[in-house]
């Protein structure tokens, strides 16, 4: 192979590796310029903007004036959230949930003739004042309104919600603690939670025996 040969050769390897590096790069700074200040609340990994999350809210409800159901975020002393809203990678969200189906199998729904909600993946009632998650699939964007000139998400939903008991978010836990405040009604345990015991009176376990609540 001739000089001339080689030199060409070589520098259309040179070239291509060029634009190889270039577009690493401005995939880089792309990835950089999307990413969200909010991280997957399951694998901590990033959340890009128009991204497809889910969006996990605590929430209770009650019956409204024309028969709605009204929700009503879970508050503090404060008023602030008792229960920050999570975000999760679609993937990661789906998996979970793919874990819990697999939990409750073979629990039986627990009904009430009370209820206001039905739960989307153990079909037990929830009542009014009780508490349970909803899940919804969408994507975070930039808000229009950023104080002091910093870049703040807003969700935007994508579909219906899914509603999970509060039964169902205990047996979630159980392979990802998506809040690290206690996922309780009335402060009870874990077994009195899924036995639902504050529906029915004089239940004895030591966990609220003898309350005046």
């Amino acid at each position: 192979m001739g000089s001339d040969a080689l030199s060409l050769l070589l520098h259309g390897y040179r070239t291509q590796q060029q634009e190889e590096e270039d577009e690493e790069e401005l995939q880089e700074l792309a990835d950089d310029w999307s990413k969200s200040a909010e991280v997957c609340s399951a694998c901590g990994d990033a959340l890009h903007y128009t991204e497809e999350v889910v969006q996990l809210q605590i929430f209770m409800s009650y019956r409204g004036p024309n028969n709605e159901v009204v929700l009503v975020p879970v508050q503090d002393d404060e008023g602030d959230f008792a229960y920050e809203p999570q975000y999760l990678e679609f993937d990661c969200w789906e998996s979970l949930t793919e874990d819990l189906k697999s939990m409750i199998e073979d629990e039986p729904p627990v009904g009430h003739p009370r209820e206001l909600l039905e739960c989307s993946y153990c079909k037990s009632s929830i009542c009014e004042w009780e508490i349970f998650a909803t899940s919804y699939v969408g994507e975070l964007h930039v808000s229009r309104r950023c104080p002091d000139n910093t870049s703040t998400s807003t969700f935007a939903a994508m579909s219906t919600p899914y509603v999970t008991c509060l039964s169902c978010l205990l047996f979630q836990s159980y392979e990802c603690d998506l809040w690290t405040e206690e996922l309780s009604q009335t402060g009870e345990c874990e077994e009195c939670s899924h036995a639902r015991c504050w529906r029915a009176q004089g239940c004895s376990c030591p966990c609220h025996a003898g309350r005046s609540d």
